[in-house]
């Protein structure tokens, strides 16, 4: 983790079972505080409302709804970040604020850049893909 990244709770929902222990191992190392992974938009988004991340990571294509449906944030929550994941070609070209694409396959350092970019903690930004 870089001197001035602070550690953050991060939610990963992703259902594939190979890509989320890796994905939950990396974070860990770049010393981020990482939360049992859910695999379903249901399971997500009770989740999110226990566990109170400070950045989900979702795959795009959840089994049981659309990753950008797990992805928002209901009336009266407070906005949390968003990395979407896709191994998919075609990715939305605008995403709503404080939300990024990362298109698999990547690496360590390109999730940490997504995540840094993002900017856990300021204000959302409105990130136009493409």
């Amino acid at each position: 983790m870089s001197p001035s990244m602070t550690p953050l709770r991060i939610l990963l929902v992703e259902d594939y079972p190979a890509l989320g222990p890796l994905l939950s191992e990396a974070l860990a190392r770049m010393g981020h505080d990482v939360r049992p992974f859910v695999g379903a938009h249901a399971a997500a988004l009770q989740a999110a409302v226990s566990i109170q991340p400070d950045l989900l990571i979702v795959d795009m294509a959840l089994s049981d709804a659309a990753g950008l449906e797990a992805g928002e944030n209901g009336p009266g929550e407070r906005p949390v970040r968003h990395v979407f994941i896709s191994a998919h070609a075609q990715s939305p070209k605008t995403l709503r604020p404080g939300a990024a694409m990362l298109q698999a396959p990547f690496d360590d350092d390109q999730l940490a850049r997504v995540i840094a970019h993002i900017g856990v903690g300021a204000d959302p930004p409105v990130m136009t893909l493409g």
